[in-house]
C-alpha cells in the first residue's frame, strides 16, 4: 500500500507548514485523548495524519482504516511528538517521527468498525462540509471543515466509508486528487447531498442501505 508518488502528484498533494501544524496539533492534542475508545475515528486521525506528510506517501484508502496495528503505531508517534508551543519545531519534528509508522505497513486485517460507528462518522463529517452557519445545529459554534487541508482529509474520510460500503477499490491516485482540489471535492459532495434535503446517513439499517446512500459520491469526487 506504499508506493512511490509522481512528481506531479507530489506537487499537488503538498499542504503548508501552517496547515499541517493546524491538523496535527488538533489530532495530538484532542483527537487522540477523545478517542480512546473509538476505533473508526482512530482510524481517521492515523490516516489524516500520515496524508500530511511532505513529501507524501502513496496511501490508498484502506491504508490505515484496514491496518490496526499501523493505527497504533501512528497515533504512538503523533502522541509522542513535541508539545504544540512551539510550531516550527514541533511540525518538523512530528514530520520525523509519522515517516516511518506511516510507510511501513503491517498486518492486514479488513476493518470491523460497525455499521452505526460508520454511518455516523459519516454524518459528522458531511455535516462539517456541508452544514451552513445559519443551520441550528451548530448551537452558534460554527466550526466547519473549511480549510483546504479540513476538506481534503475530511472528504477522504467520507470516501472511505462510501467506497467500503460499495466494495470499491480506493486507490491512491484518487485519494491524492482529494488534497489537489479539495474546493472540488467539497463541491461535489454538497451538490450530491444538499443539507437542504436532510440527507441523514445514521438511517442506514444494513451495509446495502449505506452503500445506496452513497452512492451518488463515489465517482466524483471519491473516484472509486
Amino acid at each position: 500500500m506504499y508506493s512511490a508518488m509522481s512528481n506531479n502528484a507530489r506537487s499537488a498533494n503538498r499542504f503548508s507548514d501552517s496547515a499541517r501544524f493546524e491538523r496535527w496539533s488538533h489530532f495530538k492534542d484532542y483527537g487522540i485523548p477523545g478517542t480512546v475508545h473509538d476505533h473508526l475515528n482512530q482510524a481517521a486521525i492515523a490516516d489524516g495524519s500520515c496524508r500530511l506528510l511532505d513529501p507524501p506517501i502513496a496511501l490508498d484508502g484502506y491504508a490505515l482504516w484496514w491496518e490496526p496495528s499501523r493505527v497504533s503505531n501512528v497515533l504512538a508517534a503523533l502522541a509522542a511528538a513535541p508539545a504544540t508551543d512551539r510550531p516550527s519545531y514541533f511540525v518538523r519534528a512530528t514530520s520525523e517521527a509519522l515517516m516511518i509508522p506511516c510507510s511501513k505497513p503491517t498486518h492486514y486485517s479488513p476493518a470491523n468498525f460497525s455499521l452505526a460507528a460508520r454511518s455516523a462518522g459519516l454524518q459528522n463529517w458531511y455535516h462539517a462540509l456541508c452544514a451552513p452557519e445559519t443551520d441550528e445545529s451548530w448551537k452558534g459554534e460554527y466550526d466547519p471543515a473549511e480549510e483546504p487541508q479540513q476538506i481534503a482529509l475530511t472528504a477522504g474520510f467520507a470516501c472511505i466509508v462510501a467506497c467500503e460500503a460499495n466494495q470499491r477499490d480506493l486507490k491512491a491516485e484518487a485519494m491524492a486528487r482529494l488534497s489537489a482540489q479539495p474546493a472540488a471535492a467539497h463541491d461535489a459532495i454538497c451538490t450530491a447531498f444538499p443539507w437542504t434535503q436532510s440527507y441523514d446517513f445514521t438511517k442506514a439499517t444494513t451495509v446495502a442501505q449505506l452503500a445506496t446512500l452513497t452512492s451518488p459520491m463515489l465517482r466524483q469526487p471519491c473516484g472509486c
